[in-house]
């Protein structure tokens, strides 16, 4: 009797027309309402609030930052067990770790508690972060706007990140936290009033005529 080889059926979704048709909709839409908002973007004269946002560091100091904030990333399921196993971990010293969620880390800098913030400028929507310069600001605060939220996120096993911070950094890490301090605070909170006054550029034909007119 010859052998007859089992076919495994292929799931529905994959090659069910409705579910594909549904699938490139879907991803037309989301490329129509992002090309109508950044031409809206381009067409409206953006607030200094939200244009402080197009500003942020580069990638290479950006790359310093995140190898430094690695060192701190949050403890797994499986060490955070086997510290807590230990009968003396009261009397341990509790670990440095990069704090993350927008709700702690807002409460953190509100507790003056925080040492460096790190803000991603590709948020949204945007009303997630916007307070958070101005805080940092008003606390005295040092912090930094970064480009990639995925690249926040991978620091503390997650998805995406809107913001982190640290609290403390160990001696040996002191020195060069004090060099990324020093220029993102050239870069950004020593700068924060003339920042706050610089709206974004106004785009389209119309809106430039209309400017060169007006001059």
């Amino acid at each position: 009797m010859p052998k007859v080889k089992l076919i495994k059926e292929t799931k529905k979704e994959e090659t069910d027309p409705q579910t594909l048709t549904h699938r490139s909709q879907r991803k037309e839409l989301e490329q129509l309402v992002s090309t109508r908002k950044i031409l809206l973007m381009n067409r409206m004269r953006v607030p200094p609030a939200i244009n402080q946002f197009s500003t942020f560091l580069d990638p290479d100091t950006f790359s310093e930052i995140l190898s430094l904030f690695k060192k701190y990333r949050p403890e797994t399921q499986k060490e955070k067990s086997d510290r807590l196993s230990n009968k003396d971990w009261k009397k341990q010293p509790k670990p440095i770790l990069v704090k993350c969620g927008i709700k702690h880390v807002t409460q953190l800098i509100e507790n003056k508690k925080a040492k460096f913030v790190l803000i991603a400028c590709d948020v949204d929507p945007l009303e997630i972060v916007i307070h958070l310069p101005t805080l940092c600001k008003k606390m005295n605060i040092p912090y930094a706007i970064v480009k990639g939220k995925e690249l926040l996120g991978s620091v503390v096993n997650q998805k995406n990140a809107t913001s982190l911070l640290l609290c403390d950094v160990r001696p040996e890490d002191t020195k060069t936290l004090n060099k990324f301090i020093e220029k993102s605070n050239n870069m950004f909170s020593n700068r924060y009033e003339d920042i706050m006054k610089k709206w974004g550029s106004v785009g389209g034909v119309e809106e430039k005529e209309e400017v060169v007119v007006v001059e």
